[in-house]
């Protein structure tokens, strides 16, 4: 199923829409048009329509980047431009950012209790600064984590 299809469901089951009919009437498009976008045909979905579905279906903004790039990543036909987007995608799953979430947390929590006076505690408050910072941070992070253990 393609992001677009995917999207389009999601939406339709948060307004309780049975038919493309009724969501297409919904975003203000025609049906055809809807339905080549579910299907791939022609040009992709505009951001602008992704992000008023996403709006419309009280989609997070946080997870709004991944139907952004998947609705893209449908239109794409170079093997290596699908590789690299479906690595980001990974990367951007709601379900991994919600995980990445929690270990932010987690670690702030313990970068601002009475670890954060020794050094060890800097060094993760500083790397939680970066984290912040957005995907790449995240990236690096991802990384980091797998050289230094988190004290318990």
């Amino acid at each position: 199923m393609t992001y677009a299809a995917q999207l389009l469901e999601i939406v339709k089951s948060a307004k309780g829409l049975d038919t493309d009919a009724a969501l297409a009437r919904l975003i203000g498009v025609s049906k055809p048009a809807l339905s080549d976008w579910k299907h791939s045909r022609g040009s992709p979905m505009p951001q602008e329509r992704v992000l008023q579905l996403c709006e419309i279906g009280h989609i997070a903004e946080a997870d709004r980047g991944y139907w952004l790039t998947g609705i893209q990543r449908d239109a794409v036909t170079v093997t290596g431009v699908m590789r690299a987007l479906d690595a980001v995608l990974d990367r951007l799953r709601p379900v991994v950012a919600t995980a990445g979430m929690l270990t932010v947390v987690m670690l702030g929590g313990y970068a601002l209790s009475s670890g954060a006076e020794t050094s060890q505690g800097i060094h993760y408050a500083k790397w939680l600064r970066r984290m912040m910072t957005g995907i790449r941070g995240l990236w690096r992070a991802e990384e980091h984590c797998h050289d230094t253990p988190i004290p318990v």
